[in-house]
This record gives structure tokens, sequence and C-alpha cells, in this order.
């Protein structure tokens, strides 16, 4: 499995995560090979496979928007077109946020964490 197959099967996770409903998030990371080849996915080559799929940054948002957890990392859309990804956990508050002027790098910062999260759940 290439790591950019991989990489298409990841940025469509939050999609298919809504339409099953019955596989957690960490059964359906698991499904697209990550957790074999995680230390050979970074955020420059989810951010190159995203270039070509920008309807699932707005799936991610959704996806952030939506989570439920005493903790986690989030993305969110700010004014003027700027994006913050940052960890927040109710114990400890948020963690400095990082933020971005494009869409595309911010959602692939906010995929690489989340997964590595999830990964380790």
């Amino acid at each position: 499995m290439s790591i950019e197959y991989t990489i298409e099967k990841i940025i469509h996770l939050p999609k298919l995560f809504r339409s099953l409903g019955n596989k957690s998030i960490h059964e359906l990371l698991r499904d697209t090979g990550y957790f074999e080849i995680a230390d050979q996915i970074n955020q420059e080559d989810i951010s190159k496979v995203l270039k070509r799929h920008p309807e699932c940054i707005n799936e991610w948002k959704l996806f952030s928007n939506d989570k439920r957890a005493s903790s986690g990392w989030y993305l969110k859309e700010l004014e003027n077109n700027r994006h913050i990804v940052g960890y927040f956990d109710i114990k400890k508050g948020d963690t400095p946020v990082v933020e971005f002027s494009d869409n595309n790098e911010a959602c692939a910062f906010f995929i690489k964490h989340e997964i590595e999260n999830i990964r380790f759940i």
C-alpha cells in the first residue's frame, strides 16, 4: 500500500465516519493502514494530497466542531481567512495555538496531529 493511497483514505475519514456510524474513528484509521506507516507520513505529504481534494477540508472542520471530548485537537476558522489549530484539555486549558493563513496547511497540520492522537487511543 502506497503512502499516497493511505493519505487518500485518511483525508476522507470524517465523511466515512459520519456515513457509517457503526465503527469508531480509531477502527477506521486503523483500516487505512496508517498505523503501519505513521512515521512515513508527514504534514507536507497530507497537504499535497489534500490540495487535490479541497472538499475534505470542510469535512475535517465539521469533524473538529462535532467532537465532544474533554481533550483533543481542534481546527477553527477565524475572520480574514485565518485558521488556528490547538489542543484543548479541560484540566489544563488550551495549549499554544498555531495560526495559519492557508486553509490547506492548517487542515494538514490538524489532520496529522489528530490522527496521531487517535492512533494512541
